[in-house]
């Protein structure tokens, strides 16, 4: 699943200096020496070999810049330190951001940044989190996980990390103490199929998971349906997303016939291309779309919650 944020990224990074437009030749669009610069998250590059990521996607860029006649300069910065990220959107220094939906939770009220694109996986763009056991571990509620062993799907620290957001939610809102009874016995891993395996083979109680990694392993091993059962589950909540900054905004208000419009539908329509598809599935991304603001409504709920229900447990401790 991380895979496909990391491509969507380097999708952008190359389309997103459409705002260059100039005038129409020869049938093709000729485009002004300038060079669109997209921040972008660490946290998308997560469980994926870079190196022969960025290999395939250059060459494969290349083709379709070629196919769109397209010629941009793109610089794409890894920025490790958010706030690094931040003071350079304040200084007008980023066209677009593409990070995970927590850190531009931690960013929108700080930078000016509008969400526009998203993507979709086969047949979902939005993803819900699983809380899953054996069936014959007879454990049917999360209060029956306290002090067991439990593996959360997590790449980020707990409070950038939607499945660790989840989880504790689940814990405070059931009445349980998740500092002394459960994150003493949880480990992280950095692959959902990793914690579906363990408990499938009992060496772990429980497991926090995406839905889409249980999907998945159960078409694989249909055992695991058999044998595994879903306790609890989240409300479907969005992983990342692209943001456009000022510096885009006023790059392209310099064209008339060009604007953020022009950027979406750029991106949305590169599955519409056979070197397009061949792109897209390689990171088994269906299609980018267009950002609508309900994709974040859950999630936004579920970081709401998670901050009531910590202040009021920190409360009751002191």
């Amino acid at each position: 699943m991380k895979n496909r944020r990391y491509f969507f990224v380097f999708i952008i990074a190359c389309f997103g200096g459409a705002y260059c437009f100039s005038q129409m030749q020869d049938g093709k669009y000729v485009f002004q020496n300038e060079t669109c610069v997209t921040g972008c998250s660490p946290h998308i590059f997560t469980d994926i070999n870079l190196r022969d990521a960025r290999a395939v996607t250059n060459v494969l860029l290349q083709e379709v810049m070629d196919n769109w006649a397209l010629n941009l300069n793109s610089q794409v910065i890894i920025y490790e330190d958010i706030d690094a990220l931040r003071r350079d959107i304040l200084g007008r220094k980023v066209d677009i951001i593409a990070v995970t939906t927590p850190e531009y939770f931690l960013l929108r009220n700080q930078v000016s940044i509008i969400p526009f694109v998203t993507y979709r996986l086969e047949n979902r763009t939005l993803d819900r989190m699983l809380l899953i056991s054996r069936i014959d571990s007879g454990v049917r509620s999360i209060l029956q996980l306290s002090r067991r062993k439990i593996a959360v799907y997590s790449t980020l620290h707990d409070k950038l990390n939607l499945s660790s957001l989840w989880f504790t939610t689940l814990v405070l809102k059931g009445g349980g103490n998740y500092r002394d009874e459960y994150a003493p016995s949880i480990y992280e891993v950095q692959k959902g199929t990793t914690a579906i395996s363990d408990v499938f083979f009992r060496k772990a109680d429980a497991a926090v998971v995406p839905e889409r990694n249980f999907i998945i392993s159960r078409e694989l091993n249909p055992q695991i349906g058999v044998q595994l059962s879903v306790i609890d589950s989240s409300k479907y909540i969005l992983y990342a997303l692209l943001c456009y900054t000022e510096k885009l905004t006023t790059a392209l208000n310099r064209y008339k016939d060009r604007n953020t419009q022009s950027v979406i539908d750029m991106l949305c329509n590169i599955d519409k291309t056979e070197i397009g598809k061949r792109l897209l599935s390689i990171f088994r991304i269906t299609s980018f779309i267009p950002f609508e603001s309900e994709y974040l409504m859950d999630t936004e709920m579920l970081f709401n919650d998670f901050r009531i229900l910590s202040m009021n447990k920190n409360r009751r401790a002191k």
